[in-house]
């Protein structure tokens, strides 16, 4: 059916994709001896003799498949089983919350559509998280928090890793390979780093692409290289003109807007207005992005927009201005979409960690304070005998200013405690043991000269009757030999 050198490169080319050695597109059609296979909503991950492994990236998944002399086993994963509507295939098995396996007869073409659109209901709820880069241990703890719960499909709003390397992306599909729904990813900066656009598409599938759930039509945009392109926005133009939904929801990575004053985190200027524009002007309901790591929610020119990048990545804010670890939770009623955010606990973070500093950083506050007046008293006492002592209060006067510095963050870290910020307690506490410790090593410092300095004053009188010793007896010798020579 086909010539040996097409099979052999082929093959090739599969056996170095498996192996790592090189990037490549999404993979949506393969050649085989025995078959054919197009996909279309999803990428060829896997392929042996006789299984093919398939994963959605939307929710409708179209797949020809034509087999002539051998039976392959497909699995497709990424899809919500419980939610699922297949055509072209008699029987699929359920292998997980999120896959099926079906079986392809040798001698078979046949046209199979996996769908996920919940198409009579306007009624639903979705969980969205973002930037949980470097930050695997919180990130697990939202995943648990996620399945203990019942979701449609989970959307990432981007900087799924931290520096676009393949095994990066492998170790992402592993952490999530466990979550009971679909996941859709936006694309985010980090993953485009090391040239590694080809690993994102290897691992994820298209990066511009839409789906219909429900009544809402979703969007989700590339906006990684802090632009969108004309064609992106026509492209965007041709899909939400043409939707029947109620609701259009949008999800990028990088937001059109800094929510922290005087930062500017965000899409330029030009690029942020035609944005908001557009998304105006197309009647958009909620716009959701990441980058920002932190939570944030506003409305522009009518349109609601969520920053939520607080799933493992370092914060950048404050507690109370929305720096937190956490996921939110959309819900549609109909025309009505609300969100909660829900905060998570990170497992570096605890209250258990928090209460451990914070008690470190007093004992050294204390600790240090007690050494403070011990040092000065003693360095008082010297001066009263005589002894020039500024130098050594000059510098107890700075240990004694960096010790203020430690006490006003360890009565921040009490506050913070008090208010079950944890975070910001063990940041807090622990800057203060840092200032409570450099003040100590300062007084250290002048204590042990002090001490010298001391034990020479202590000496001084017994090097007199020393002297006085020598001489009473250097006398006596003198006058013995004296009366001898007499």
């Amino acid at each position: 059916m086909h010539s040996f050198s097409r099979i052999a490169g082929i093959a090739v080319i599969l056996l170095l994709l498996c192996a790592g050695m090189v990037s490549a597109p999404p993979v949506k059609e393969l050649d085989l001896p025995d078959a054919d296979i197009v996909v279309e909503g999803a990428i060829i991950t896997d392929v042996d003799e006789t299984n093919i492994t398939i994963r959605a990236y939307s929710n409708v998944i179209e797949i020809d498949a034509s087999v002539t002399d051998r039976e392959y086993t497909f699995m497709v994963r990424n899809v919500r089983v419980d939610d699922l509507d297949v055509e072209g295939v008699p029987d699929y098995v359920p292998v997980s919350s999120t896959s099926i396996s079906f079986v392809v007869a040798p001698a078979t073409t046949t046209s199979i559509t996996i769908s996920n659109t919940a198409s009579d209901t306007g009624s639903f709820k979705f969980v969205v998280v973002g930037d949980n880069r470097d930050g695997p241990e919180t990130f697990t703890t939202i995943l648990e928090e996620i399945n203990a719960d019942s979701y449609a499909f989970c959307i990432n709003t981007g900087d799924i890793i931290s520096s676009g390397r393949r095994d990066q992306f492998q170790e992402f599909m592993d952490m999530v390979d466990d979550l009971a729904i679909p996941l859709y990813v936006s694309i985010g900066n980090h993953e485009l780093y090391n040239n590694s656009p080809e690993h994102a598409m290897e691992f994820l599938g298209e990066v511009n692409y839409s789906f219909e759930y429900g009544n809402t039509l979703f969007v989700i945009l590339d906006d990684s290289n802090y632009t969108i392109s004309d064609g992106q926005y026509e492209w965007m133009d041709g899909v939400m003109a043409s939707t029947t939904k109620e609701n259009i929801i949008v999800s990028a990575h990088i937001p059109p807007y800094d929510p922290r004053e005087g930062e500017d985190h965000c899409l330029n200027e030009a690029d942020a207005l035609r944005f908001e524009t557009f998304m105006a002007d197309h009647d958009v309901d909620l716009v959701l992005a990441g980058h920002i790591h932190m939570y944030d929610h506003t409305v522009i020119k009518g349109v609601d927009y969520i920053v939520t990048a607080g799933a493992g990545a370092p914060l950048y804010a404050d507690e109370e201005e929305g720096g937190f670890f956490h996921y939110t939770v959309v819900s549609v009623e109909g025309q009505e979409i609300t969100h909660e955010v829900v905060k998570v606990t990170s497992p570096l973070y605890t209250m258990e960690r928090a209460h451990d500093r914070l008690t470190e950083a007093e004992e050294m506050y204390n600790t240090t304070y007690e050494d403070l007046q011990k040092t000065r008293q003693l360095c008082e006492t010297l001066e009263e005998k005589g002894r020039d002592m500024n130098a050594y209060f000059s510098m107890l006067e700075n240990a004694e200013e960096t010790l203020g510095d430690a006490h006003e963050n360890l009565e921040l870290a009490q506050i913070k405690y008090a208010n079950e910020y944890y975070r910001e307690t063990y940041a807090t506490a622990n800057a203060a043991h840092s200032y409570a410790l450099q003040a100590n090593v300062t007084i250290d410092s002048v204590y042990e000269e002090a001490v010298e300095l001391s034990m020479e004053e202590d000496s001084s009188p017994m090097v007199y009757v020393v002297l006085l010793v020598v001489f009473i007896v250097a006398g006596a010798i003198a006058v013995a030999m004296m009366r001898r020579r007499g």
